[in-house]
């Protein structure tokens, strides 16, 4: 029976590795996400590393560049683990737990040579699953959750347009 078990866990594993998918959620290097990311709709990211962990901002702008919401989030590692923590304007802090990529409930296409890595939270409405996949100077994120409808699923694709390091910009005030 053992011996049974041992082959259905190595054929799940290779079954997970044909799929070009990640076979579990690590936490991130610091040194992969650190740095500016820009996407082609004018949103963008910033991470720094914070001793252990990575502090970052995100900003979403209209067509004319004004910054219509900003995102504070932060990947804390603790005893090995690591958490995502998000918070939008006034609004109170969303932690997501890690889970395996390969176990969440939209798919993360990985290319080859890609990290990917998924946190989860479904108590939360929107989003309830948070992905990161890496492929050198480009970041993809998706935030999606499930439901009747099928669900929503919002994605950016960013390229680093700054080097781990860079301070980010001061906040801009609202007008």
């Amino acid at each position: 029976m053992l011996r049974r078990s041992s082959r259905l866990l190595a054929c799940a594993l290779a079954l997970c590795a044909c799929a070009g998918r990640a076979p579990e959620s690590t936490a991130p290097n610091p040194e992969v996400l650190c740095g500016v990311w820009q996407s082609t709709d004018g949103t963008s990211q910033r991470w720094w590393i914070f001793g252990e962990d990575l502090l970052g901002v995100v900003r979403h702008v209209d067509p004319n560049g004004k910054v219509v919401s900003t995102e504070r989030l932060a990947l804390l590692t603790s005893g090995g683990d690591h958490v995502y923590v998000s918070q939008t304007s006034e609004a109170p802090a969303i932690a997501f737990e890690p889970v395996d990529p390969s176990a969440t409930q939209r798919d993360i296409e990985l290319p080859e040579g890609s990290l990917a890595w998924a946190w989860a939270n479904y108590e939360n409405d929107f989003p309830q699953e948070v992905h990161f996949v890496s492929n050198g100077d480009s970041l993809e994120t998706q935030l999606s959750a499930s439901g009747e409808d099928g669900g929503w699923l919002m994605g950016w694709r960013f390229e680093r347009v700054g080097a781990c390091g860079e301070e980010p910009e001061p906040e801009p005030k609202s007008r």
